[in-house]
């Protein structure tokens, strides 16, 4: 990336002015009209100019009043423990959610290699933003070491109770991270 490109994409760049369409900036420059014209009429001590400071402060609000910007909003679910490496059996999963998400499901992906499945695990503990699920990595009944996983977070729409192939479309999903199962390490939490 260029170092203009990443300049572009500091937090400090993505304001709300710099994201405005023409609609936006139209809207905006005729609030600063009416505001104006407000300001030049010669009786703003009088009931008339108080009703029509009034008058614009409702054409400002009805041009700047509160609109749901789908695509400028999305939200955002992150594990924060464990990042990678090593498991037990049993673990617990940590992270966050924003905004603070009624429902949270950690996916754990396994299976052999043409048939990989995201098994879902029990619903996670929700604590305003902060989130912990009891994971289970692996089959309780296989004493095996080494085997694969991934696992992610979700805020799903609806709640998945059965294993799914491919993660639903409409779901939130986290960063998507691979551990691998050390029979060795002491479980965290026995369900």
């Amino acid at each position: 990336m260029s170092k203009i490109g990443a300049w572009l994409n500091e937090p400090e760049f993505n304001r709300w002015y710099f994201k405005w369409s023409l609609f936006d900036w139209i809207r905006a420059g005729v609030a600063v009209i009416a505001i104006r014209l407000i300001q030049a009429i010669p009786f703003q001590n009088t009931a008339l100019g108080f009703l029509l400071g009034v008058l614009a402060v409702v054409i400002v609000a009805v041009l700047f009043g509160v609109r749901q910007r789908s695509a400028e909003f999305q939200p955002l679910i992150v594990i924060e423990s464990p990042a990678g490496g090593k498991v037990p059996l049993f673990k617990i999963v940590k992270g966050f959610a924003y905004p603070s998400a009624a429902l949270v499901q950690v996916l754990i992906l396994a299976g052999k290699a043409n048939d990989r499945r995201w098994f879902p695990q029990p619903d996670a503990e929700i604590s305003r933003y902060g989130w912990t699920a009891k994971c289970r990595f692996g089959d309780a009944s296989a004493p095996v070491t080494g085997w694969d996983f991934d696992f992610c977070a979700v805020i799903p729409r609806t709640r998945i109770n059965d294993t799914v192939k491919d993660i639903p479309a409409d779901a939130v999903v986290s960063q998507i991270i691979h551990v691998s199962l050390d029979r060795r390490l002491v479980d965290e939490d026995l369900p």
